[in-house]
């Protein structure tokens, strides 16, 4: 499902972690009423408790992973000062 977190006049909503938990079970409600099987289990039920690494570490990461990657020469980096 995609959410559209604007308003009908155009306004940012404010959506809660709350609000996405009431709407995931009221939307798996609905799926079984048209005879499809649906759960709304909360993600430590599901057996997923690792989460994604952010970004930044990622990046971090690959960086160490690959040291021969040239070094920004010193003009560059007067340039991006």
């Amino acid at each position: 499902m995609i959410l559209k977190a604007t308003s009908e006049q155009g306004e940012r909503l404010n959506i809660k972690k709350a609000h996405l938990k009431e709407w995931r079970i009221k939307f798996a409600a609905h799926l079984r009423e048209l005879g499809v099987a649906a759960n709304a289990t909360p993600r430590v039920f599901r057996g997923q408790e690792v989460r994604s690494v952010a970004h930044s570490a990622y990046w971090r990461d690959r960086r160490e992973e690959r040291p021969n990657v040239r070094p920004a020469t010193p003009k560059y980096r007067a340039l991006v000062r």
